[in-house]
């Protein structure tokens, strides 16, 4: 029911704002481009919400999943500090962010983004705002935290997977220890199984995020170019801060999926190497140095996030962005020209 009224408000919203584009395209070239960037807002919301509807059973998946990860406490040492620092800084930076996202809401609630307003009509649209506003942002931010979280947990579980292959426990061909050599290779399977479970909650957590990746690409492709339109026409100071705030918000909720990606990306490269550093020339088991040939064989393979196959989200969607801004204001700068020639 809730779902249902946010996702046919944010609709409502958009074709209010569709509607004041095409209404203000000859006459207000600034309000035109606000109620641009209300229609990138509002899917923008409406597609998350609709996304953690779809995914509601996968997500709760997820989280089931999440128990099953190893616990922090039971290691010790430099890569448990190591995971400590990382989830700290992570949980400042997630605060931070929520605490930014509340003042946004408080922001839009007494200001609300422009659109197509009927006579007679403003003092309900700013109360539908309010209402609205509300659950579209909890979503939002739901989102983009839930991923920022996994992510941290899954690149923790790559350190500490590592970290147990290197200083794996050996035994020599001469052992007769046979209690010993069962508990080797059973912390072996143990460790292969782990590192099973985290591809394959990788792939899930990519399935369940493909929407938002895809939607923050395009919110943030499309906020850019606007507010580089409206840095080319010039007008007033405040209507230029806003489309830049606008467009810097868009961008810091992308660094919040490209950043952990890429992380998680270089975590499990380095597990290729955590397997080769491990102690396999003090065994003289040759049965064992192939089984970490084939260790070493499906760790090289990589785990990618992507909107569906059809944008990668690591660090490199940054520069792609950052080329689409410059690209549109090297187009409207030519533009320009040519029509002054």
């Amino acid at each position: 029911m809730f779902v249902l009224f946010y996702v046919c408000g944010s609709l409502f919203i958009f074709f209010l704002a569709a509607k004041g584009t095409l209404i203000f395209s000859k006459t207000d070239l600034f309000f035109m481009a606000e109620c641009l960037q209300t229609c990138i807002l509002m899917l923008h919301a409406c597609g998350k919400v609709i996304n953690l509807y779809v995914h509601k059973e996968r997500v709760l998946k997820l989280l089931e999943m999440y128990s099953k990860f190893w616990k922090l406490d039971n290691f010790a040492g430099s890569v448990k500090d190591e995971c400590v620092n990382l989830y700290t800084s992570i949980r400042t930076f997630v605060h931070r962010y929520f605490c930014i996202s509340v003042v946004c809401i408080f922001f839009f609630v007494f200001k609300p983004p422009a659109c197509y307003i009927p006579e007679g009509w403003q003092m309900h649209i700013s109360i539908f705002y309010g209402f609205l506003f509300y659950g579209l942002a909890l979503a939002v931010v739901a989102t983009d935290g839930l991923f920022c979280l996994l992510g941290t947990a899954i690149i923790v579980q790559f350190k500490l997977l590592g970290y147990k292959f290197r200083n794996i426990d050996l035994f020599s061909r001469t052992t007769t220890n046979k209690s010993k050599k069962e508990e080797m290779w059973k912390k072996l399977r143990t460790l292969v199984d782990h590192h099973n479970f985290l591809y394959t909650y990788c792939k899930l957590t990519n399935r369940v995020f493909s929407g938002p990746f895809f939607i923050q690409f395009l919110a943030s492709n499309g906020s850019a170019a606007i507010s580089t339109f409206i840095l080319t026409q010039g007008g007033s100071w405040n209507n230029t801060l806003k489309f830049i705030l606008f467009c810097i918000i868009l961008i810091s909720q992308t660094v919040f999926y490209c950043l952990p990606a890429e992380f998680i990306g270089n975590a499990i490269e380095q597990i290729t190497s955590d397997v080769y550093e491990s102690k396999w020339c003090d065994s003289d088991i040759i049965q064992f140095k192939k089984c970490l040939v084939i260790i070493l064989t499906k760790t090289q393979k990589l785990v990618t996030f992507s909107a569906y196959g059809l944008v990668f989200i690591n660090l490199k969607t940054l520069i792609v962005i950052s080329k689409t801004a410059f690209s549109f204001y090297t187009y409207l700068s030519s533009v320009k020209k040519i029509k002054v020639n």
